[in-house]
């Protein structure tokens, strides 16, 4: 912990990788030392016990940060209320128009295996609010069917998301179904939804054609 928080402090590092729990007693002078530094561009924080709380304190201190493009939130306790948190800093920010919220220049943002399930995947729904992230994976939570609907239903929305990772979310032939035609509806920027269906791999996808403006749609199965 003393080696990343004296990265921070020093703004010499554009990777930070944070490998032990993130303790109550280092959580302020984490976020401090956070939200002075302007090189980082990729944040890890992968298995760290975050919950609610330290995710708040983490996106507060992002507010108005403009370089980091690369956030690792996976394997973390955050749960619907932690992702809730998350987002709502990600895209209403301040409240004003456009997106104004924590970590600005975002492209990339990782969730696996936080504990979010379909009870709670209504919280998806703020992935539709305007913000300039590209890619979002999801991977390893419980979203099954009805996170998947309230996905369809939220996106593209006024997000610019391109690629959105699903997979290990038990998500069946309905689901599947809806995020697909997502895509057929071609509309937004969403380009590749990944996923599995039960016992299939899906990859869903949208290819330029070479001689026209047009867009054309894969999609590749195979059995898992």
């Amino acid at each position: 912990m003393e080696q990343v928080i004296a990265a921070l402090e020093g703004n010499t590092e554009s990777s930070v990788v944070l490998a032990t729990p993130l303790e109550p007693r280092d959580l302020s002078r984490f976020c401090s030392a956070l939200s002075r530094c302007w090189k980082v561009r990729l944040l890890v924080m992968r298995g760290v016990q975050m919950r609610k709380a330290e995710v708040e304190n983490v996106m507060a201190a992002l507010e108005g940060n403009t370089t980091l493009q690369v956030l690792d939130l996976s394997f973390n306790e955050l749960g619907d209320a932690g992702v809730k948190t998350c987002l709502i800093a990600l895209t209403l920010g301040d409240g004003k128009d456009g997106p104004s919220g924590s970590a600005q220049g975002l492209l990339t943002l990782l969730l696996d295996n936080n504990h979010l399930d379909e009870h709670g995947a209504g919280v998806l729904a703020l992935l539709g609010l305007p913000h300039n992230i590209r890619t979002i994976s999801l991977r390893s939570n419980q979203l099954g069917d009805r996170g998947a609907l309230f996905l369809s239903g939220a996106l593209p929305g006024k997000s610019m998301l391109a690629e959105l990772d699903l997979r290990d979310n038990d998500i069946g032939e309905e689901g599947a179904a809806e995020l697909i035609a997502l895509i057929d509806r071609g509309r937004g920027s969403i380009r590749i939804i990944q996923l599995q269906v039960r016992e299939a791999n899906a990859c869903a996808f949208w290819v330029p054609q070479l001689w026209g403006r047009s867009l054309r749609k894969h999609a590749r199965c195979c059995s898992a």
